[in-house]
């Protein structure tokens, strides 16, 4: 395996933040077979072009309640800022790789406390926001 110097990204994120999390266990839930927990977002990005920085917020919604082992709901946060000479749409990259980057925040977070819960731990499977309007 070579050795490769890693160059930091223009676009960097800090402060990543739980803002709320409500989280219930379906006790009335009877699993026949493997299930697939339904998994929505909501993002919002407050961009302030002159400073260079931005808020990226998620909204995760994990299971459908009353249909699924459990439901979940997190809102996370974090404070992105990127280099003055960039060269790639920055709107697009904080929509992609910012709700990327708040994903990946999440995922353990949601493992742990699914487990912790004494069900099986929930992993979320890496999402795709290239296409996100």
């Amino acid at each position: 395996m070579k050795n490769r110097d890693m160059k930091k990204s223009a676009l960097q994120f800090r402060n990543p933040k739980i803002e709320q999390i409500s989280f219930k266990v379906n006790n009335n839930f009877i699993e026949k077979e493997k299930v697939n927990i339904d998994m929505s977002s909501q993002i919002s990005i407050q961009k302030n072009n002159e400073a260079r920085e931005a808020v990226i917020k998620m909204m995760l919604h994990l299971g459908e309640e009353g249909n699924a082992p459990f439901h979940m709901e997190i809102v996370a946060s974090s404070d992105f800022r990127w280099k003055e000479d960039i060269n790639f749409d920055i709107d697009n990259s904080l929509k992609v790789s910012g709700a990327t980057m708040l994903l990946s925040y999440l995922r353990p977070i949601v493992a742990n406390i699914t487990m912790q819960s004494g069900l099986e731990a929930f992993h979320i499977p890496f999402i795709d926001f290239s296409e996100l309007q």
